[in-house]
């Protein structure tokens, strides 16, 4: 005579964070992430491989007993907390997971049963992963911010109202020198066309302002003044190719370190 299989005793005990309960029928789900693209007069689509989809797992689940009320308490709070936890699966045992949802369900003639419709999806990566689109705006806004916060740090330092002259010429010489630094990049490096005009010009228009805007003493014009001065790096480095203007930056800021 073969040997069956003991059934009752080769499954796994059922349980949600160490709480255990009982499944009546349990399933699971997933798939991989494709998306279609079809092209005009084309017979063979292109089909894009995003990954796996999320692997999700559902069932009819239900507790029993003269203290079924307590059960059930324990039960809810462990779907109601935070994060994932160990699923125990009748059939294959342990996977970590997140609650979805849960729905409860007690019927009059089912007396001392509570049961429960569960959907669970399986723990994912740690942490999110963040889409080109939001990392460069993550990144802008991270520039711009710094760029606030360099204006308003140069005007505070770049006081000479009643300075000599000469600290008011030693100041001049240092933000047109900046602003022929950056010329220089412009002249030296391959830059788009349109871009080294504009860049050009601005820098002319910015030497040609310096002098009276950093003489005049106001805080106001000054944080402006330097705010320009960070815009025609950025301009000009969105005009470069990204390693020879991460260069080209690095050695003027190398320049003007102090």
């Amino acid at each position: 005579m073969t040997d069956v299989r003991n059934w009752l005793k080769t499954l796994w005990p059922a349980s949600y964070k160490g709480v255990p309960f009982f499944f009546e029928s349990d399933s699971e789900d997933g798939g991989r992430g494709l998306v279609v693209h079809s092209f005009v007069n084309s017979d063979k689509p292109f089909v894009e491989d995003l990954g796996e989809d999320p692997r999700h797992y559902s069932g009819h689940a239900y507790v029993h007993g003269d203290d079924v009320d307590a059960q059930e308490v324990a039960l809810k709070a462990a779907f109601a907390s935070r994060g994932a936890g160990p699923l125990v699966l009748p059939l294959t045992g342990m996977v970590l997971v997140r609650l979805h949802k849960f729905k409860r369900k007690a019927e009059r003639d089912r007396a001392g049963v509570v049961s429960f419709e569960v959907s669970f999806v399986r723990e994912g990566a740690a942490g999110a992963i963040i889409s080109l689109g939001s990392l460069a705006n993550s990144v802008f806004g991270a520039v711009d911010a710094l760029q606030d916060a360099a204006a308003s740090a140069f005007a505070d330092a770049l006081d000479v109202v009643g300075a000599p002259d000469f600290v008011v010429a030693a100041a001049t010489d240092g933000v047109t020198l900046l602003a022929g630094a950056l010329d220089a990049v412009r002249i030296t490096s391959r830059v788009d066309v349109a871009v080294s005009a504009s860049i050009r010009d601005r820098i002319a228009d910015f030497i040609a302002s310096a002098p009276d805007t950093i003489a005049a003493g106001d805080r106001t014009a000054m944080a402006a003044m330097a705010g320009s001065a960070v815009s025609l790096a950025r301009d000009l480095s969105d005009g470069m190719a990204a390693l020879p203007a991460s260069t080209a930056m690095s050695d003027v800021i190398d320049m003007f370190a102090a």
